[in-house]
């Protein structure tokens, strides 16, 4: 793969195919939706729209309109699109045609018919990266504010409502940016035979305290790490176990200090 430059990345995964499918989507929900007002619009505005919300999602403003105002705005947003456009876009932003949705009660029914061509597009490119030896499944993520009742309700988290994903994930350079899990945080009660102490025993040890179980699942050896935090925190993988150890500055609550 020929991946040297940021836009060779982004094109890789968001292929002409992927902009065409938005662009003629969204041409034919403005027409359902109105169809003496066609919409007009371009492949390479989609490009633009698209690369101009990957840029909020780095650098973040109070709402979307602060990205063009006078005292917060990019010149580099502004120059691409105007903010009238950018919401025009998003107003009729589409990837399927809604006159295919089957109804709930179907047996065909599709729980992600609005996102369906692009959920495909997306993870055949995924499955286009090699895979590497050491791999993780994780859980990633998504807040959102939309309606939906496929979103979750996460009482502990900063952002309630989210939709959650599941993803595989590398070491390599490029996913690294992403955000890569190479241990994945599991629940005790998942652990078949686990020699690590209870929580009410490690919530008796010091805070950094470790400590690994090595067991074998078909002939692959895991690893079952248990570290005292502020809670316990139990982590399983296939690549990493508990060391190398290291020291980090923790806050104290006691002190109101690191340490």
């Amino acid at each position: 793969m020929n991946l040297d430059t940021p836009y060779q990345f982004l094109k890789y995964l968001w292929t002409d195919e992927i902009i065409n499918n938005i662009y003629e989507e969204s041409k034919r929900y403005a027409i359902q939706k109105n169809p003496s007002k066609p919409l007009t619009l371009s492949e390479n505005e989609i490009n633009q729209c698209l690369c101009i919300c990957i840029f909020a999602s780095l650098v973040h403003l109070p709402n979307c309109r602060a990205y063009w105002s006078e005292e917060l705005g990019f010149d580099q947003i502004k120059e691409t699109m105007s903010l009238k456009k950018f919401e025009t876009i998003g107003q009729y932003l589409h990837f399927n045609d809604n006159h295919k949705h089957l109804p709930r009660n179907h047996s065909n029914h599709d729980r992600l018919h609005k996102i369906r061509p692009l959920y495909d597009e997306l993870n055949k490119n995924f499955a286009k990266v090699p895979l590497e030896r050491h791999l993780s499944i994780d859980e990633q993520i998504c807040s959102t504010k939309v309606r939906h009742y496929m979103k979750q309700y996460l009482p502990m988290k900063s952002h309630k409502w989210r939709f959650k994903f599941f993803v595989l994930c590398g070491i390599s350079a490029h996913l690294s940016k992403e955000g890569i899990y190479s241990l994945e945080i599991i629940n005790r009660n998942r652990i078949p035979n686990s020699k690590i102490p209870t929580e009410e025993v490690f919530n008796k040890m010091e805070r950094g305290h470790s400590m690994e179980f090595v067991g074998n699942y078909n002939d692959i050896e895991i690893s079952v790490t248990a570290r005292k935090d502020s809670k316990t925190v139990v982590m399983a993988s296939t690549f990493a176990g508990e060391k190398p150890l290291g020291k980090v500055m923790r806050c104290d609550k006691k002190t109101k200090n690191r340490v």
